[in-house]
């Protein structure tokens, strides 16, 4: 049986420390960034280091990103890439250790670094736009009145490469060690344990009398099928 397809370790990839918790399988970092409605984008701005909240995409080995074109990520990119960091994470739990110190989380993260480029075909364009509104709500791209050339060419579209990515995770109960310096009890009346963290969505709020199609009623994350209907 052969071995999953993996994206390789670069010295930017690379763990420095809990090697244990990453993960370079290509599945595990796409159904991540498919499951994910929010990621953050990390660039420079005269010398100052900037994030910001972004929705995205995957098609294939790549994801994309949406804004306009003389935002601060963005300004400049028809011209020449720019260095990136972006990250994806979905909370699982809160962990509560005894101590102050096994206290954590349990989470999925993806972090991908590269260069962001600007995309200008138009027909590439729309592919990207119908994957994006595929991926927040798998049908809603068909229900909507397509953008007209104007509104097209005021909104970028960027490309970032998944190739130097890597999965990270962090599951299970609080780890309780004896860092030496107690008398080795366990604080009095301390509960440890883990309270799992799951994505609620409320009752739909119309602008119409109509009623709110099937995936708005019954809207839930993860779809698996959003993005790699595209990929």
């Amino acid at each position: 049986m052969s071995a999953r397809p993996e994206y390789p370790q670069t010295p930017l990839t690379r763990p420095t420390r809990r090697p244990e918790r990453f993960s370079y399988d290509k599945h595990r970092i796409h159904r991540l960034v498919d499951e994910a409605l929010v990621s953050h984008l990390a660039f420079e701005v005269d010398h100052r280091p900037v994030v910001l909240p972004m929705t995205h995409v995957r098609i294939g080995d790549d994801v994309y990103l949406h804004g306009s074109p003389g935002a601060g990520p963005f300004r400049g990119l028809e011209r020449a890439p720019a260095n990136v960091c972006l990250t994806v994470t979905v909370l699982d739990g809160i962990v509560l250790g005894r101590r102050y110190f096994t206290h954590s989380v349990n989470f999925r993260s993806v972090v991908v670094h590269g260069e962001l480029g600007a995309v200008t075909g138009t027909e590439e364009k729309l592919r990207v736009l119908d994957a994006l509104l595929e991926h927040i709500a798998p049908g809603r791209a068909r229900d909507c009145e397509p953008p007209s050339r104007r509104e097209l060419a005021a909104t970028g579209i960027h490309r970032l490469s998944l190739a130097q990515s890597s999965f990270k995770e962090r599951t299970g109960m609080p780890i309780e060690k004896d860092t030496g310096d107690t008398d080795g009890t366990e604080p009095a009346g301390a509960w440890s344990g883990v309270v799992p963290v799951n994505l609620a969505f409320g009752p739909p709020q119309s602008t119409d009398p109509a009623p709110p199609p099937d995936y708005v009623t019954g809207y839930a994350r993860p779809h698996p099928g959003a993005a790699r209907a595209h990929a």
